[in-house]
């Protein structure tokens, strides 16, 4: 009978260590049932905020996207003034080897335009710091500026435009 005493106190120890146990588990289950209303309420903000970085960030790839076009067709703007100003930069090369051989021509006064700058000395001429042809010209001596309509309607065209180009490209 004593084996049967000791195996049933062990037993009730058993049976008291399980009930304490239960009535700590009880208790924390009840905290995590008080608390599911804010997990959800969290889970729900959380879905809401993952909602809106989608949308935002759809938002910058299409902002992105646009961008991109638009600086590409600003590049292809830039590729084809680029293009135009070379255009203008060879007729204005080719104006100024024209102004030179017009103003070295034996009987014509004033100083050449050198080869070398030619681009400059347009634009320098244009802004009425190259030394003027009269100056120096005998009287009755044909200057550059006394070309015929047609050339000087070219050269000022050429010159024109050169300026302009060069006055955006500042």
């Amino acid at each position: 009978m004593t084996w049967a005493l000791i195996l049933d106190s062990f037993l009730a120890v058993l049976l008291l260590l399980m009930i304490a146990y239960a009535f700590l588990l009880n208790r924390r289950l009840a905290t995590l049932r008080r608390d599911k209303g804010e997990l959800e309420a969290f889970i729900k903000r959380f879905n809401d905020a993952t909602d809106k970085a989608n949308s935002s960030l759809k938002g910058l790839r299409d902002s992105a996207e646009r961008n991109a076009r638009i600086i590409g067709q600003a590049a292809d703007k830039a590729q084809a003034l680029r293009d135009e100003l070379l255009f203008l930069i060879e007729r204005a090369d080719a104006s100024a080897d024209r102004l030179a051989k017009i103003s070295s021509r034996p009987g014509v006064g004033g100083d050449p335009l050198p080869n070398d700058k030619p681009t400059r000395q347009i634009l320098e001429s244009a802004e009425g710091t190259v030394k003027s042809p009269k100056a120096s010209n005998p009287p009755g001596a044909k200057t550059v500026s006394q070309k015929t309509d047609t050339e000087e309607t070219v050269a000022s065209e050429a010159e024109s435009d050169l300026l302009n180009a060069l006055r955006r490209a500042r």
